[in-house]
């Protein structure tokens, strides 16, 4: 795995740049790392759904993004500990920040009355374990998306659950699954 400054404090940000083990990244291992830096450049979070990503009669196959808000495994685990979640199979053990998805989806979908709200994992797939809490996606969109008071009372609701500052607005997120070179 390369290493960059963002990711580990610990790398130089004025000399050369090194990998996991404080080797100086080849050649190769430099334009690997410039070309993912470029595609996660075009791939930022935006408030607005970009109409090149909008799923039309002409453009019927778009890059899939997610509306909602970004959390990271260990938040999730937080709210499933804070809320005293069971997990959804006693038999495998006490909750644990791998199993705490689906019990932490379960109650949210309640609160909200939002069947198809969902964590999906967020893009870059290199930052480990992000998921967006999906209330739609740029396909689902025409179905999904609830009247403008309905849809803020969601928000609200999550932000109160989830502990999401007031100023954190639902974003759209690019799908982890979508592949790195198509788009």
């Amino acid at each position: 795995m390369l290493a960059t400054a963002t990711q580990n404090p610990s790398v130089r940000r004025d000399g050369p740049e090194v990998d996991s083990r404080g080797m100086p990244l080849s050649p190769r291992q430099l334009e690997i790392q410039a070309y993912f830096r470029s595609i996660i450049q075009r791939r930022k979070p935006t408030l607005k759904l970009p109409p090149e990503h909008k799923l039309t009669k002409i453009n019927k196959n778009p890059p899939r993004l997610m509306y909602g808000f970004q959390l990271s495994r260990e938040q999730i685990f937080a709210y499933a500990q804070s809320c005293q979640l069971p997990p959804t199979n006693p038999s495998l053990g006490p909750l644990t920040a791998r199993r705490c998805l689906f019990p932490s989806l379960k109650r949210l979908r309640e609160l909200t009355d939002e069947p198809w709200l969902c964590f999906s994992p967020s893009f870059p797939p290199g930052q480990p374990e992000m998921f967006v809490v999906t209330l739609y996606t740029n396909y689902t969109i025409d179905v999904l998306q609830c009247e403008e008071e309905d849809e803020k009372d969601i928000i609200r609701i999550l932000r109160l659950e989830l502990g999401i500052d007031e100023e954190v607005q639902p974003m759209w997120y690019w799908d982890g699954g979508t592949e790195w070179e198509e788009y």
